[in-house]
């Protein structure tokens, strides 16, 4: 009908008039396209990341504000204390999730205390809520974390404004190269730890990067990070190519620890609200998840024989499972802060855990008996156990080396200037790795407790 009338207008029309007609052309050319019909709206692709990213940190799992979650479908349609219903299908203007994040009323608008939603995403909302509400999973109760696209993470900047405090470490013997992969910003940073020359920068990451797990065949690096308060996962890694071949978990908040098993079929993955969770490497898949800690699942170990596994939280617990089903086998109960770290020893038969006061305890798989007790100057943040010897990195800014036979401090690794949060050993080439804090990786030998090399966590 518009083009008819343009025609029509164009053979009337003088030629002195073109400008004019040409002006007519296009609005009637944009009347036609405000009368189609306006894409779809798809849950799992258009609604489930604005919740994930705008409203998740305050409804989710472990805080739920107005008693009101938006973890999952599921629970996105119970109401909060309010008792209105979050949304009615069809009638956006009678859904209250509708009306609290279009209203201008500053005291009642979501996210409280923030910017209000972009208007595109009010609308998207509120198109989805017209059409229906349509749910496009087959499983209401799925995390909403889990049914969200993966995170196509933004470039790191080319050079950092400071260095990144190191809490993810791996050494990694690839290429008949010893290589020392790093979280940067973003990214992994790969670095010769000879030298402490940057070898590459590895990209689509998660702003903080807590774990880096080598496989067992030095081929893939499960990564564990997040940005705290959005969004978190795990990402498996190709070594070789430097490509994210997987992302086999997504979390409402940071992932904080990942393990491989020894036999290299799954990892083990503590997350900040509380759980831990299996996933089969083969299929890339969950064979289960628990809620074993009240409050963060700080760091997971396997035991050596990989049918076992330990987790430890800022819940103060420390909890011994079952690799198979997850099953509680034994609970060590000593501590009294919250619990950083844990490593098994080397033969399997007793476990090491580290906590906020220092205190490092060594206990029996057993029976969950306490062996013997260690300290160091500061919280305990990281732990790795060799065969007669614990190193352990602490806020003292320093390393120590504790004696597993006499259970004392054997040498202290020093000249940091901040807190070292992680730590790496490299039996063969006798060097132990530690990263500060205040972005700072030091070499060490193991052998004379010299160090031997140290640079910033950052791209040069």
């Amino acid at each position: 009908m518009y083009k008819m009338i343009c025609i029509r207008a164009f053979v009337l029309l003088d030629r002195r008039w073109s400008i004019l007609l040409a002006t007519v052309l296009v609005l009637c050319a944009g009347s036609e396209v405000e009368t189609a019909d306006p894409p779809p709206v798809v849950f799992s692709r258009d609604i489930a990341p604005v919740l994930r990213k705008h409203c998740l940190a305050c409804h989710g799992k472990t805080k739920a504000e107005g008693d009101y979650r938006v973890d999952s479908f599921a629970m996105l349609k119970q109401p909060g204390e309010s008792d209105e219903p979050p949304f009615v299908p069809g009638e956006p203007q009678s859904s209250e999730i509708f009306r609290r994040i279009s209203s201008e009323d500053e005291s009642e608008r979501m996210p409280l205390e923030g910017d209000p939603l972009p208007a595109e995403l009010v609308k998207k909302m509120r198109q989805w809520i017209g059409a229906g509400a349509v749910y496009d999973r087959e499983d209401p109760l799925l995390p909403l974390a889990s049914i969200v696209p993966p995170v196509v993470h933004p470039f790191p900047p080319e050079h950092y404004s400071r260095a990144v405090p190191v809490m993810g470490l791996a050494l990694i013997r690839a290429a008949d190269q010893l290589q020392l992969f790093a979280g940067g910003y973003r990214e992994l940073l790969v670095f010769d730890p000879a030298t402490g020359k940057l070898l590459r920068r590895i990209p689509n990451f998660p702003q903080r990067i807590y774990s880096i797990a080598p496989s067992k065949d030095a081929t893939r690096l499960a990564v564990a990070g997040g940005n705290p308060g959005q969004v978190g996962d795990v990402r498996i890694l190709s070594i070789e190519s430097g490509e994210v071949t997987s992302v086999p978990m997504t979390y409402a908040d940071v992932v904080l620890s990942v393990r491989w098993s020894p036999a290299g079929d799954a990892i083990a993955v503590a997350g900040s609200d509380g759980t831990v969770t299996m996933i089969s490497t083969n299929e890339m898949t969950t064979n289960w998840s628990r809620t074993v800690h009240k409050d963060w699942a700080k760091d997971v170990a396997f035991s050596p024989d990989g049918s076992q596994l330990v987790s430890v939280g800022f819940d103060r617990q420390v909890k011994l499972l079952a690799k198979k089903d997850g099953k509680e086998l034994a609970e060590f109960t000593e501590h009294q802060n919250p619990v950083w770290s844990v490593t098994f020893a080397r033969d399997g038969k007793s476990v090491f855990s580290a906590d906020k006061s220092g205190r490092i305890f060594r206990w029996q798989v057993e029976d969950g008996k306490k062996i013997a007790q260690m300290r160091t100057n500061g919280t305990a943040f990281d732990l790795i156990a060799s065969t007669s010897q614990l190193f352990v990195a602490a806020a003292g800014r320093r390393v120590t080396s504790f004696d597993l036979n006499s259970h004392k401090a054997a040498r202290q690794f020093t000249g940091p200037k901040g807190k070292m949060i992680s730590v790496v050993l490299d039996l063969e080439q006798e060097i132990a790795v530690s990263g500060s804090d205040q972005g700072e990786i030091v070499v060490w030998s193991t052998k004379s407790g010299k160090q031997t090399v140290s640079w910033s966590n950052a791209p040069p």
